[in-house]
């Protein structure tokens, strides 16, 4: 089966984010508050602007290769989430023994900017490795519009998750500063918010997806444009050309669990 492309989604996302429609009266964020691979709420990896109930609290993990990951999230405020992650990196040593494998650290922001309403999309501001070493340092912007059945979402990323570039990073008028690339070698030293890289490098990338609510009780159909561009991965490990990520989802006891033909 061909993969969709990139135009096609986003012109989906586009036109949903555009037309009048059903938003109706009906909590949105609790039909879609369902972790992505980096702990907060999103497609699979890429965030959405829903949000979870206000307090809860909630963990996971998965192993998308060479990754595996435990993360823990926390709604601190109703508009207001918070993730901290852990990161085990099978393709990468620990010390020169190679006996271990990599730990990474890392904590995550999302903010709600704007509420959905009935003709306009809910709007999200977005922080990804604020307080590691940067290997997966992004910062984005998000809209999401729920649609009948179905919710869209459409956004601007910066860092790795935008790191597939097209556009020109708008930062950059602002001065030289915004041109350094956040792609640069990792640091074994974590621990500091990392200020100095926020929303740099030369190019972004359009992220988005849709997520379907089927008629089969608890199951939904994801599809999603990654802007990851996979620089950092060893050639050949994954189609870097590839722009699509799928997944079926079922939601028994509002415990997901997936089945995901994606990249790491």
């Amino acid at each position: 089966m061909s993969r969709p492309s990139a135009p096609l989604i986003l012109a989906a996302s586009v036109a949903a984010l555009l037309l009048p429609g059903a938003a109706a009266a009906v909590d949105t964020d609790s039909l879609y508050a369902v972790s992505n691979d980096f702990g907060g709420v999103g497609i699979l990896q890429t965030p959405t602007a829903r949000m979870r109930p206000d307090g809860e609290l909630g963990f996971g993990g998965n192993g998308v290769g060479p990754y595996q990951q435990l993360h823990f999230s926390l709604q601190l405020l109703p508009w207001l989430e918070s993730t901290v992650r852990y990161t085990q990196i099978l393709s990468q040593p620990y010390s020169s023994s190679g006996d271990k494998h990599y730990k990474d650290r890392s904590l995550g922001f999302k903010a709600r900017l704007f509420e959905e309403g009935e003709y306009t999309p809910a709007l999200a501001l977005g922080i990804l490795d604020a307080g590691g070493t940067g290997r997966f340092s992004s910062q984005y912007l998000v809209s999401s519009y729920h649609f009948y059945n179905f919710d869209f979402s459409l956004g601007l990323a910066w860092g790795r998750m935008g790191s597939r570039g097209g556009i020109y990073n708008p930062f950059r008028l602002l001065g030289k500063h915004f041109d350094q690339s956040q792609q640069y070698p990792i640091s074994d030293n974590g621990g500091t918010l990392g200020v100095s890289r926020l929303f740099s490098g030369t190019e972004i990338s359009p992220i988005g997806g849709v997520e379907w609510l089927t008629p089969i009780k608890g199951v939904s159909l994801k599809l999603e444009y990654d802007g990851n561009g996979y620089q950092h991965l060893v050639p050949g490990q994954i189609d870097a050309a590839a722009t699509a990520n799928s997944d079926s989802s079922s939601r028994l006891l509002r415990r997901p669990s997936s089945l995901s033909p994606e990249r790491p």
